[in-house]
């Protein structure tokens, strides 16, 4: 059973700003920020693909054992699959948080049903039953900050999220 939900522009910014705004502090973080969010467990978001060093893009992704690795390109593709833990490995040296591919619901953090989602603000957000769908609706950055925060990356609603691990590329389907 599929749940869905319009969100606009507006609710986008706001779950893109409650990621971004350090919840004790209150205030953005950048290059003069200078205190130490990441020795709190601040993540540090992949915007590189690991394989060309190319701007990494959202809709063109591998997953392999529970992350997700954003590539430049589906050619990417192939080359990652060929050593999926070298290019795993190149982002942690770098310091990034290798995205996990959600697969808990986050109002209860019990095990998602990919059967039922709510599309909020350009995010597939997965859940575990229908009934919390109303709480996500009700309060969508108070779940979904959660989650981000620990890396979790979201399908977008045209993404099928898939398992790269046993070689095969983007081809033959769009994401």
């Amino acid at each position: 059973m599929k749940v869905r939900n319009a969100v606009g522009f507006a609710l986008t910014g706001a779950l893109l700003a409650t990621a971004n705004v350090h919840a004790a502090g209150g205030h953005q973080h950048g290059a003069t920020c200078n205190h130490g969010h990441e020795k709190a467990g601040r993540p540090k978001f992949q915007t590189h693909c690991p394989v060309t060093d190319g701007r990494a893009r959202r809709d063109c992704f591998a997953d392999k054992d529970g992350l997700r690795v954003f590539l430049c390109s589906p050619a990417c593709s192939e080359e990652f699959a060929k050593d999926p833990a070298k290019y795993i490995g190149k982002l942690k040296e770098q310091g990034v948080t290798v995205a996990k591919v959600q697969t808990a619901c986050p109002v209860t953090d019990k095990p998602i049903n990919k059967e039922t989602y709510m599309d909020l603000a350009g995010l597939r957000i997965y859940l575990c039953s229908e009934d919390c769908a109303a709480k996500l609706k009700k309060s969508p950055g108070k779940y979904v900050k959660k989650q981000m925060m620990e890396g979790v990356a979201f399908d977008s609603p045209s993404c099928s999220g898939h398992d790269h691990g046993n070689g095969h590329g983007h081809d033959g389907h769009n994401h």
